[in-house]
């Protein structure tokens, strides 16, 4: 990012959805493939986040999450902030 003339940038990794990490350690590696099929990981990933925003104690449990991961470097999500 530098190098195209962007400066002042911060990255942080938030995001991490749980319900995925349990389906992964409960799969069995000699399920067949259509198990995996009817987990899908961006719909709980949206229903986690919406649960997660609906009252202000679950909003401060997510920021609390997601800055632990921040400084882990743990996320899932890369979010980009820089000036030009």
């Amino acid at each position: 990012m530098r190098d195209v003339g962007f400066r002042d940038i911060r990255v942080r990794t938030t995001g991490g959805n749980p319900i995925e990490i349990f389906h992964a350690m409960g799969r069995r590696k000699d399920a067949p493939k259509t198990v995996d099929q009817h987990f899908d990981r961006v719909q709980t990933g949206y229903q986690l986040n919406e649960s997660l925003m609906k009252s202000r104690p679950r909003r401060a449990i997510k920021d609390i999450i997601n800055g632990m991961l921040n400084v882990s470097r743990l996320g899932d999500s890369l979010k980009i902030y820089a000036t030009k």
